[in-house]
């Protein structure tokens, strides 16, 4: 059986279950507990208010990522700027969970560092708060910096890493799925012209698993592999934070960005 590795925050040095996870042996690293669900209510009641009081439309999302701007790198590194301070406010008062995603897997994971991506004197942005509703789509995907922004020089990091911290869970629906087949370049003729992938694209009897996203719990996974996220059902918004991360090559190190 293909299942995720669920962890208790109180476990410490599981570098197995990272090596597990680059080699897709398991489909996801599962903290339990690891942001406190009170932070979380606040957390989800702020980026409900932002999206009440703000005007933006079809952008379910809270700072920047880079796929969306890997053609235009000048305006992604302006944007990421700007967004800092939104981010940073939605936070406001308690423990930022980035930090703390950086602090507690440097420890959990063995890790000699963890810090953000840099490009020469420009930070990139480190996290994107996403919401989905019952009328948002996920097309089946995976993520690739490698591929998709070989100029950024996070293009150059090795093993991408992706965390997913949900704030709120939906009243239903809403899971994380996981298909047990990595992306290859030859796939790229089942590519859909807006973005993802069509079905087609997953072979036979690929198993696949789907993990509910739990308020608190942060998931790791290898972003390589095919995925996406099921329907919501109900009012209830899924509200999560986003990030990537990437190993330096030939070190222990770990630099993140969104």
């Amino acid at each position: 059986m293909w299942n995720p590795i669920i962890i208790s925050v109180k476990d410490k040095k599981l570098g197995n279950a990272l090596n597990l996870l680059k080699s897709a042996d398991t489909p996801a690293l599962v903290l339990k507990n690891f942001f406190p669900k009170e932070s979380c209510d606040i957390v989800s009641s702020r980026v409900t208010e932002y999206f009440s009081k703000n005007k933006c439309g079809n952008n379910k999302k809270i700072g920047i990522s880079l796929v969306s701007l890997r053609n235009d790198k000048e305006n992604y590194f302006k944007m990421a700027d700007a967004a800092r301070s939104v981010i940073r406010n939605i936070f406001h008062g308690m423990q930022d969970p980035r930090k703390k995603i950086h602090s507690e897997l440097k420890e959990i994971l063995n890790i000699d560092d963890i810090s953000i991506a840099k490009e020469k004197d420009s930070r990139y942005a480190c996290g994107v708060i996403r919401i989905h509703d019952k009328e948002s789509e996920s097309s089946l995907h995976r993520d690739n910096v490698s591929f998709e922004a070989p100029h950024f020089s996070v293009s150059n990091l090795k093993s991408q890493l992706s965390f997913v911290l949900p704030f709120q869970s939906p009243d239903k629906g809403g899971e994380l799925q996981l298909f047990h087949q990595r992306w290859k370049e030859k796939d790229e003729k089942f590519r859909r012209v807006d973005f993802g992938y069509y079905d087609e694209v997953i072979m036979q009897n690929v198993e696949s698993v789907k993990i509910s996203p739990t308020k608190g719990d942060l998931m790791v996974i290898n972003p390589n592999l095919y995925h996406r996220i099921q329907p919501v059902v109900g009012e209830k918004l899924r509200i999560t934070l986003n990030m990537f991360a990437g190993f330096l090559p030939n070190k222990n190190e770990i630099l993140t960005w969104s």
